[in-house]
């Protein structure tokens, strides 16, 4: 692995940087794993949020409604982003691996 992106769609918005073109990324084979990115350019650190963030930016960024599916950006915040740091033990719920799991309600 030569060149990897983290993508921190919420701290670009915050910071007027752009849309990242994830969907071009991705198709070439780029590594991309998602990020919340620090306090100072991010109000929250939820992760399912910017999981949503980053499907809606692909599809404004690309005009393209079909662009990215909310399991890309799953992919991005697990196995990709486990890859990316060089952690083989992470990164997906499977027998002897860790994980930390966070239950939520939705209403």
């Amino acid at each position: 692995m030569c060149a990897v992106v983290v993508y921190c769609p919420t701290s670009n918005m915050y910071l007027a940087s752009g849309i990242a073109p994830i969907p071009a990324l991705l198709r070439r084979g780029v590594p991309v794993a998602l990020g919340t990115d620090g306090s100072a350019s991010h109000n929250s650190q939820d992760v399912l949020e910017t999981l949503k963030t980053a499907v809606l930016l692909a599809k404004v960024g690309s005009g393209d409604p079909t662009a990215m599916v909310p399991m890309d950006a799953l992919r991005m915040v697990t196995t990709t982003g486990a890859k990316i740091m060089g952690r083989n033990d992470i990164g997906q719920l499977a027998p002897r691996l860790q994980s930390r799991h966070h239950a939520r309600q939705f209403e």
